[in-house]
């Protein structure tokens, strides 16, 4: 309205001036820019309104103006009203053409408007995220449903609130503080928060911009609980023992599966980087060693996308072997297609270890038990060769050939003896005297046999510190143990070396003893011999403990210098470890068991071969022996030396029958029993039910090795006379007996 009074008024003020001027035809002009100017600003009634007045205008103009000049003519005064009515009539035509067309424009723009208006407000309604719109004063002017929802809280009821009042978002809670330092910098924020009344996580995206903050949300609870527990996937999965590599699901040819991931357990058993890990291929643990055949086995099974399980030797990144057991299982994805490769692998080279120590130990132990038996049944043997060999000798003169025949014969024994001793110590049945014994005192009685018998080339260095602990152990054994390691390191340098034999205090704890494997724990000394020869390969250490095994051709060597050694050691409680590289020599060390404070040497007597010759000891008189032993060709021959001595001898072959004879004499002074008799009891059986009947009796055990006394859980102090015994040691120890005794 006041648009169209201004323009009537525009118009009636032209109209005015008619009058006040002779020169008014010329006024009819002045309406066309009033005419323009409605149909840029006004609508169509006031374009029409407008034209309307200034054609009535022009008319009027006429009749009121003055006349002109008396010489100005009359037509041209008329040829001007009528000019300027066709140049009204010219502007109005268009002028409203442009104005319909301006209409209709404004009309489609609003349509067009609407309907992205409609648009986006359907977009926002349907997007995932939830949406809301801030004022300056951070009052809620929009919501989209998404947004009531994980706000808990209708758009009516937000719409024009303050978003901290009304929202449970709170003034100083995550969230609005987030929103004010949008405001005041301008800047968009980007932010996770838990949202506690609707108990979610959200993920925030807040965009200002002049008055007002635009504001998208999501819940991504899901996601975070799915983080989490990732977060504890690898964690747990960098804390493992095993290992794990996880490969492209690439071809197994040449170079093979990509590497992507390694966990720290990898680095630390194989010494690999994860870095030097990603991007190659487990090709990069595998070594000349690795066992084609499951190699070939765990390629069949990748490429026909099976599971497999594996035994494999790898290396470690310094080149240490490394066994592993591996479990490799194929990944597919959604779509069912195979993508990964997962391998769990587990360091086992500690039980390999370990099984192979059994399987030694095993095979140590079954060929123990077949020497010892051997030497057993052997020892028999040579005690009736050795003892009838003896009687020739004597029965015949020094000149006749029966007599150094004999002494040919009783000298082959002893060497068998010798034999036989090796074997039971390798086979740890042998008969041992252990007591307390100083290191000192044990180099200072053997080097000068040991300088003897390395020969001047090698060099000895002995290494006894003060502050040793004292060994229980067999002095005798562990002289000849020593000796036997000396001459092997001698032979292997055979230009000369140096050889060194040092002692050093060692506790084993429980956790060490998985190590040793073959050891108790407690505290030990440890004899170290070690020399700088030709070294043993690794293929034959496994050996070199074994009977008759020698990296020596020479025809004196027999192979049983460390089977022996082993075997006393072993017998001894303790445990033998060897250390070598070719051409830079070996290292053995005896672990042997500390004597305990305070301890007490246990030993018994074990009569050494000697020559024939004056009987020592009592003499057979009146004094009745039983005999028990079930091999006839010693039963017979123990019994005539005896009996020829004047002794009263009763004999049994097995426990049965030595119970009768004990049960039906009533005067036994002495029984000489063989530990291992036929049957279920022994000769422990037979001395028990003896001792029960003559209190007074004296018992003398014989036995082929010593593995009857730890079997029938005897004692090292029993009156022991070992086999293969001659009929003076016979004699000696039966007469030494039955003399304590008569003295008692």
């Amino acid at each position: 309205m006041p648009v169209r009074c201004f323009f009537v008024l525009l118009i009636a003020l032209i109209l005015a001036t008619e009058p006040l001027t002779p020169w008014g035809f010329a006024h009819g002009l002045w309406y066309v820019p009033v005419i323009l100017a409605a149909s840029f600003w006004g609508d169509r009634l006031l374009l029409t309104l407008v034209y309307s007045l200034s054609i009535a205008g022009v008319l009027l103009g006429f009749v009121i103006s003055p006349p002109p000049p008396v010489d100005f003519p009359l037509e041209y005064v008329i040829g001007n009203r009528l000019m300027s009515l066709v140049a009204l009539t010219a502007i109005y035509f268009p002028a409203m053409y442009f104005y319909r067309f301006r209409h209709r424009s404004e009309l489609a723009l609003q349509n067009n408007a609407s309907v992205l208006l409609a648009r986006w407000h359907d977009t926002i309604e349907s997007i995932t995220d939830a949406f809301f719109v801030l004022d300056g004063e951070f009052r809620f002017t929009y919501l989209n449903a998404k947004a009531e929802a994980i706000l808990g809280q209708s758009r009516d009821a937000l719409l024009n609130t303050v978003v901290w009042d009304e929202c449970g978002a709170g003034y100083d809670g995550p969230f609005a503080p987030r929103y004010r330092e949008a405001m005041q910098s301008g800047q968009p924020v980007f932010f996770k928060a838990y949202f506690e009344p609707t108990e979610m996580w959200l993920d925030v995206r807040a965009y200002p911009s002049v008055n007002s903050l635009a504001v998208y949300f999501r819940d991504v609870t899901q996601e975070c609980a799915e983080q989490e527990e990732l977060r504890l996937l690898r964690t747990a999965i960098a804390q493992l023992d095993d290992f794990i590599l996880i490969t492209k699901a690439d071809s197994v040819n040449e170079p093979g599966p990509e590497i992507v991931f390694v966990n720290d357990a990898f680095e630390k058993i194989t010494g690999y980087s994860a870095e030097e890990a990603v991007g190659n291929t487990p090709r990069l643990l595998q070594g000349e060693n690795t066992q084609r055949g499951e190699l070939d086995r765990i390629r069949h099974a990748l490429e026909n996308w099976q599971p497999v399980r594996a035994q494999l030797l790898n290396y470690k990144k310094n080149g240490d072997e490394l066994w592993l057991e591996l479990n490799i299982v194929p990944i597919r994805d959604d779509t069912g297609v195979y993508t990964h490769w997962v391998a769990v692998e587990r360091d086992i080279s500690e039980q390999k270890r370990l099984r192979e120590h059994l399987e030694a130990a095993h095979r140590m132990e079954s060929i123990g038990q077949l020497t010892g038996g051997i030497a057993h049944d052997f020892n028999n043997l040579l005690t009736v060769i050795a003892g009838n060999a003896e009687l020739i000798e004597e029965s015949s003169a020094a000149d006749d050939p029966r007599n150094r025949q004999s002494r040919l014969i009783r000298k082959a024994s002893a060497r068998g003896s010798a034999l036989t001793k090796s074997m039971l110590a390798f086979s740890k049945r042998q008969a041992l005297s252990p007591g307390i014994l100083a290191p000192k005192s044990l180099m200072d009685s053997i080097e000068p046999i040991i300088k003897a018998g390395v020969g001047s080339k090698v060099s000895i260095s002995i290494d006894v510190t003060d502050g040793l602990w004292n060994i229980f152990v067999d002095q005798s054994q562990l002289e000849s143990a020593l000796l036997n390691l000396a001459i092997n390191a001698s032979d292997a340098m055979p230009a000369g070396g140096r050889l060194t034999i040092a002692f050093s205090n060692k506790s084993v704890t429980q956790a060490e003893v998985t190590r040793f494997s073959t050891i108790n724990p407690g505290d030990y000394v440890v004899v170290s011999v070690q020399d700088t020869g030709e070294g043993i390969p690794e293929a034959l250490v496994g050996q070199i403990f074994e009977p008759f095994f020698s990296t020596r051709t020479s025809d004196n060597k027999s192979g049983l210098g460390l089977s022996m050694v082993f075997g006393f050691v072993q017998q001894s409680a303790g445990h033998i470890t060897v250390q070598t590289t070719v051409d830079k020599g070996a290292k053995f060390d005896l672990w042997l068991p500390a004597a305990a404070d305070g301890a007490v040497a246990n030993r018994h007597s074990t009569s050494r071969p000697g020559r024939p010759g004056a009987m020592t000891g009592t003499g057979g008189g009146q004094q009745t022996l039983l005999l028990v032993e079930d091999d006839e060709d010693i039963n017979n021959l123990a019994r005539g030396w005896l009996v020829e001595q004047g002794y009263q001898v009763l004999t049994a072959s097995d426990v049965s029958s030595a119970f009768r004879i004990i049960d039906a004499t009533d005067k036994l002074d002495l029984l000489f029993t063989d530990i291992m008799l036929p049957g279920e009891r022994s000769g422990i059986d037979v001395a028990k039910h003896y001792q029960s009947r003559h209190n007074a009796g004296r018992v003398v055990y014989t036995s082929g090795y010593s593995d009857q006394l730890h079997s029938h859980n005897i004692g090292t102090d029993i009156n022991l006379l070992a086999k293969p015994y001659s009929r003076q040691q016979l004699l000696e120890k039966l007469g030494a007996t039955l003399a304590v005794s008569d003295s008692a």
